[in-house]
């Protein structure tokens, strides 16, 4: 009886299996040989041995779009996770409007990162755009920047036109607290706690698995951010935002697939040692 179970079991399991060989398998198989290749997907392959590697030592392109892609996940895990978390226990207590506030935070979930680069081109434009105009109104003139243009803003910009769009991981935080015993808070409130200590001696302990996934979630993301970046800036000014999935893509563009692949390597090894990191922060079993 049992190896008929385990005969249907694998019966089972063969197509997802098969589909996870030929779509990830085999993708990750092919990309660590070309890795090590001079490659132009014209010209035959050249074995390169770890040319390709050493080459990312020298290449400064390589570390600065490596130290904005870790700043960006850091922004996502110590401003934008905290963010969510703050506005999901605020809606949570259902107060006035909680649903029309719920549904503004998401919004911007729903439209398409093409759409939203161009209303932020507006924003940050240097000549006429509306934050400048705001900053003229209330008479801090002086703070007016090409934001996007200028090398010490640019960065910072393009983080901040990402960093309020908690929507995603709001829901998420207000699920888990939805299903928060809420005798835990009448407890809690006869004992004489306030509002803000139940909230941090109920509620955060009691997030850890939903904040464990949405950090997961955040640093995954960051790490393939592609469109806004290219969208609003393309990496500069003199690469000043760029991202390794940016400096992927300018490799393959310029057909430097050999190397595009070792810098994929080295991303999806970044992203292994991030999921690994959050894994032993959180713990597998609370997750």
């Amino acid at each position: 009886m049992k190896n008929h179970h385990r005969l249907g079991v694998a019966l089972f399991l063969i197509p997802a299996m098969a589909v996870f060989a030929v779509y990830f398998i085999y993708p990750v198989g092919f990309l660590v040989y070309t890795s090590v290749m001079k490659w132009d997907s014209i010209t035959p392959m050249e074995f390169v041995r770890l040319d390709n590697y050493r080459r990312l030592l020298e290449d400064g392109v390589f570390h600065k779009s490596l130290l904005n892609t870790l700043a960006w996940g850091a922004a996502a895990v110590f401003l934008h996770i905290p963010m969510a978390i703050v506005v999901a226990m605020i809606l949570s207590r259902k107060i006035a409007g909680w649903k029309f506030f719920r549904t503004v935070f998401f919004i911007p979930n729903l439209i398409s990162t093409l759409a939203l680069a161009m209303l932020w081109q507006f924003i940050y434009n240097g000549e006429f755009g509306l934050l400048n105009e705001l900053l003229r109104s209330v008479g801090l003139g002086a703070w007016q920047r090409n934001w996007l243009g200028e090398m010490h803003t640019a960065f910072p910009a393009l983080i901040g036109q990402w960093i309020f769009y908690i929507g995603f991981f709001m829901v998420i935080f207000m699920s888990f607290i939805s299903t928060i015993d809420p005798a835990l808070y009448e407890s809690a409130q006869i004992d004489g706690a306030t509002g803000l200590k139940q909230e941090w001696h109920i509620t955060l302990p009691l997030l850890k698995p939903a904040v464990s996934i949405a950090v997961l979630l955040a640093l995954t993301d960051t790490l393939k951010n592609f469109e806004a970046p290219f969208l609003l800036t393309n990496g500069g000014p003199v690469n000043q935002t760029m991202v390794l999935s940016l400096h992927i893509y300018n490799k393959m563009n310029a057909y430097q697939y050999g190397y595009a692949n070792t810098l994929a390597v080295m991303l999806i090894a970044i992203g292994a040692v991030m999921v690994l990191l959050v894994r032993l922060l959180f713990r597998e079993k609370d997750v």
